[in-house]
């Protein structure tokens, strides 16, 4: 299975993103967005593309609040999937050690907000963090990521 995670997009529409995540995007056999579309229309065209899951960020309007939630967590290939937009603040640094906080029995946490891709795993547990892939500021690059879950679970970060 193959899952393409974004986040931190902050566009008016996909078609402001990299042709490299449109493409990955629509061979998807799912996607995940942590947060900040900024943009219900943003929303709207990645739900049309397939499978899809997500979360609110702190920069996105109304309608998106009340569509999706704060934090999800959904079974996916018999792995348990988390997902969050950690806007409360603090270190950046210590931001996984906030967010592991919000869930029991995960096996990946999905979270955006420092707009820095980054993967790590911590025991067991998988950290997916796919940066922002308009390089919205402070990203120093333009990133997403690809989750591939087979016998094991494996991200990395698509630089574009």
């Amino acid at each position: 299975m193959r899952v393409v995670a974004t986040s931190d997009t902050h566009a008016n529409s996909i078609q402001e993103f990299p042709i490299v995540l449109l493409d990955s995007l629509k061979n998807a056999d799912m996607i995940i967005h942590a947060g900040d579309y900024t943009s219900k229309v943003v929303l709207d065209q990645l739900r049309e593309l397939g499978s899809f899951r997500g979360v609110h960020g702190n920069a996105d309007p109304p309608e998106i609040r009340l569509e999706l939630p704060e934090i999800a967590t959904f079974d996916l290939a018999g792995l348990r999937i988390g997902m969050t937009h950690p806007a409360e603040g603090g270190m950046p640094f210590r931001v996984q050690n906030r967010i592991r906080k919000r869930f029991e029995k995960v096996d990946v946490i999905v979270y955006g907000h420092t707009h820095n891709a980054k993967t790590e795993r911590k025991g067991e547990l998988l950290f997916v963090n796919p940066g922002s892939p308009t390089r919205a500021w402070p990203a120093r690059a333009k990133t997403f990521a690809i989750i591939e879950i087979e016998q094991t679970i494996e991200a990395r970060i698509v630089h574009v």
